[in-house]
């Protein structure tokens, strides 16, 4: 059915038409246009698509045609149709304008057209000679279109590239893209099978579905592989918090070792053998429970001097009262070198170092297998006081996060994944400040030189370790840092460089995480960070980076200038205006919920995303029939706004969850439709008392603002709808 503005253009422009062309409109519907000899374009105008209609002129021997469109793209599309077929061979363009994109101050028809055509619309000329011609050509251009083939071309990754893809996409809290990208990996087999099963494990890891590690299948034949290091503490963290963790928070140090007898030792001692001190409190403790189980009074005592944990302390005493075996040091070392453990090897050799000469060489090839900087410190410091004829070699793979950029600053780009595979956690509350200003250098140095413009290894290797550089540095607990403020800017700026141009949406959510954290503590960069990120729109200004929009939107209302925020809302607003095609009801009701939000009024919002008449489109919250909806966020103020828009559009009882530990609000959020969950501003306790709830109402949000929240909620939705 006609809308009034199609009546009023189309009764327009029949007006000219000869008797022999003449239609009638009856309640909004052309009643005699299948036999017209303009029904294919009466139609289109009908459902609102591409079209062609005439004018007949009386005052002169030409036929005006107007040509419209959707939106920018298929514009585009039309005039380049227009001059394949008709122009100007068959009619030409209209000297008084042949694009028309702004709307008469007078008003007028042109007004409407523009209104249905909002990226603008052609203006050419023909004779009325050759009319049939024209539209045969017309029909013709139609029915080629309709019969072409859709050719659907997927392009597949590179491995390196589909790697960074994973870690951005873990960066960006991210599940789905994860895992569409681990299956992109499979499909294509871009790599080993084993590998794809290290990826999935850091995705189940990461996102905390722990019993898909402890329970899975995949669990035997993992503990079989020679594993990276951080997979390894995947299994472990895994297995530690689905045992133990219930025990030690209840300070039962004889449950939670008797836990560990029957549930992990006999399938994981040998994993765990391999982890150091230094690998997190969880890996304290599991080295401390295996010393008990195995009466290994010299690990014990070994790993009492270096744990300032008081719950080790405990699990350790009744051993520390013994003496240790009366086994020399350097027998039980060359025996753990025979069998390969690299990490007793270290564990012992360090005691052995001022003993003889042949320890060291050892130590150092010990580096290449279980990367550990204190070790590399120890060697190079005893190296500078012993005077030996022995020549040894750094290790070939770095060592430390400064070694690795380091690299690839000096071209030294061998072993530069098995670092990143196998490199051990990051106790960032004990970072040197020395550590903090020599990462600044050198990310600055690639930021300043730019070595990733001419070379393109150097920056598909410095994206990948960028990815992984962020899973240290920023999805952490206490993230945004003021002492790690300058290596934030340090990364967006690298990464706004590299990844500009990319629709790819967790390259994005990425580039706003670390704006967050610039702009938390130097305000001062906000003018740099605005343009960077207009930039990154306006590079690509693609449907997909909608989200990506809005996430700026919500940012900048949050900790931006005034004004700022309100300019972003405009750009998205004009964007959505000129594609009208791309507009669902719920992106319209989102923005103008926004819009009203910052400040907006009525009008200012209906000039750029009016309501449309038919009222046809309903929004999917309204359609969901949710009733009950939990928002889990510490950040309140952007919850309680994101609360209040999904009421008015859904009618369905919303509640925030904003506390730091379980309690009586999160067993009520187990009762939603669905729970929202906003990653990067939770504390692991809330998280874990979720385990119970069904992973299918469940839902990551990516960003922390209401718009973030919203677009997670339209996302679930529609993934209901698809299933």
């Amino acid at each position: 059915m006609l809308s009034t503005e199609q009546i009023t253009v189309l009764t327009s422009l029949s007006q000219s038409w000869p008797a022999s062309l003449a239609i009638s409109i009856c309640n909004g519907v052309v009643e005699n246009s299948q036999s017209h000899p303009l029904r294919d374009e009466i139609t289109a105008f009908e459902n609102q698509e591409r079209c062609s209609l005439p004018y007949f002129r009386s005052t002169s021997n030409e036929i005006a045609w107007v040509s419209t469109a959707r939106d920018a793209d298929e514009l585009q599309s039309v005039i380049q149709d227009l001059r394949c077929w008709l122009l100007p061979s068959f009619a030409w363009q209209d000297s008084a304008g042949w694009l028309v994109t702004d709307p008469s101050p007078t008003g007028g028809i042109g007004s409407l057209i523009l209104g249905m055509s909002p990226a603008g619309y052609c203006r050419w000329k023909s004779r009325p000679d050759s009319f049939n011609r024209v539209v045969e050509k017309l029909r013709r251009m139609r029915s080629l279109e309709q019969a072409r083939p859709q050719h659907v071309t997927i392009r597949v990754p590179s491995l390196l590239e589909a790697r960074q893809q994973f870690i951005s996409a873990l960066v960006a809290s991210d599940q789905s893209a994860a895992e569409a990208t681990i299956a992109v990996i499979d499909r294509n087999k871009l790599d080993s099978a084993d590998n794809t099963l290290f990826m999935r494990v850091r995705c189940w890891d990461r996102f905390g579905q722990i019993d898909r590690i402890v329970r899975g299948r995949e669990l035997e034949h993992l503990t079989h592989l020679r594993i990276p290091h951080r997979i390894r503490l995947c299994i472990l963290r895994a297995f530690h918090e689905s045992f133990l963790t219930e025990h030690e928070s209840n300070a039962d140090a004889n449950a939670a070792l008797e836990a560990y007898r029957l549930d992990i030792h006999g399938r994981l001692s040998g994993l765990i053998r391999h982890c150091q001190p230094r690998d997190g409190q969880f890996a304290q403790r599991l080295l401390a429970y295996r010393a008990a189980v195995l009466q290994d009074v010299a690990v014990a005592t070994e790993l009492a001097k270096t744990s300032d944990d008081e719950f080790v302390a405990t699990v350790l005493t009744p051993l520390l009262s013994q003496s240790p075996p009366e086994i020399p040091i350097d027998e039980l070392f060359f025996e753990a070198r025979k069998r390969q453990d690299w990490s007793e090897v270290q564990r012992l050799g360090v005691q052995l170092l001022g003993q003889g000469d042949e320890y060291a060489p050892i130590l150092w090839k010990s580096l290449e297998f279980s990367i550990n900087p204190e070790i590399e410190a120890t060697l190079l410091a005893h190296q500078e006081c012993v005077a030996t004829d022995i020549q040894v070699q750094p290790p070939s793979i770095p060592q430390t996060w400064n070694e690795w950029f380091g690299s690839l600053t000096e071209d030294r780009l061998t072993h530069f994944q098995a670092f990143l595979d196998n490199r051990q956690a990051i106790d960032l509350d004990r970072l040197a400040p020395s550590d903090i200003t020599s990462l600044h250098e050198l990310l600055e140095r690639f930021y300043i030189e730019s070595p990733f413009e001419t070379d393109g290894r150097i920056r598909q290797l410095l994206l990948a370790g960028l990815s992984e550089f962020m899973e240290d540095f920023v999805v952490e607990s206490n993230f945004p840092r003021d002492s790690l403020a300058d290596i934030y800017l340090d990364l967006f700026r690298l990464w706004s460089a590299i990844k500009r141009g990319s629709a790819y949406p967790p390259d994005g959510q990425v580039l706003l995480n670390l704006a967050e954290g610039v702009l938390q503590f130097r305000p001062a960069a906000e003018t740099e960070i605005v343009e960077e990120l207009r930039d990154w729109w306006e590079n690509r200004p693609v449907r997909a980076l909608l989200p990506f929009l809005l996430g700026i939107v919500d940012l900048l209302d949050q900790i931006g200038s005034v004004g700022q925020c309100e300019s972003f809302w405009i750009v998205g607003a004009e964007f959505l205006r000129h594609n009208q095609q791309t507009l669902t009801p719920g992106d319209r009701e989102l923005w103008r919920q926004i819009g009203s939000r910052i400040g907006y009024d009525a009008s200012i919002i209906d000039e750029y995303l009016p309501i449309p008449a038919t009222g046809a489109n309903v929004d999917p919250l309204q359609q969901a029939n949710l009733r009950k909806v939990a928002i889990v966020s510490m950040r309140e103020r952007q919850s309680r706004e994101a609360a209040a828009m999904i009421s008015e559009r859904s009618g369905a009882e919303t509640v925030v969850i904003s506390d730091k530990v379980a309690g009586a609000s999160t067993v009520n959020a187990l009762t939603a439709d669905v729970v929202l969950f906003v990653w990067a501003a939770t504390s692991h306790a809330v998280f874990r008392s979720f385990d119970g709830m069904a992973r299918e109402k469940f839902v990551y949000v990516q960003g922390t603002g209401a718009g973030s929240i919203l677009l997670a909620l339209e996302r679930w939705i529609r993934s209901l709808q698809t299933h």
